[in-house]
């Protein structure tokens, strides 16, 4: 085992052997699945908050005329 250099040596996980390079690329995998994930939920607050934002505007206005 001490031959053998740390890119080729095996996880185990679930009882199925993977390699570090598959390891690895799931694991990057995972993170952009999550990263994408956030950058929608970021995108969908940003539009409730301009909304919200164009609805005080609107409002505003409104008291303003009265």
């Amino acid at each position: 085992m001490s031959s053998m250099s740390r890119s080729t040596l095996r996880s185990q996980i679930g009882g199925i052997y993977e390699t570090e390079t598959n390891r690895l690329q799931r694991e990057v995998d995972n993170f952009t699945k999550q990263f994408e994930h956030e950058k929608r939920r970021l995108l969908i607050i940003e539009e409730q908050i301009k909304q919200i934002k164009d609805e005080l505007a609107s409002k505003d206005s409104n008291l303003k005329s009265m």
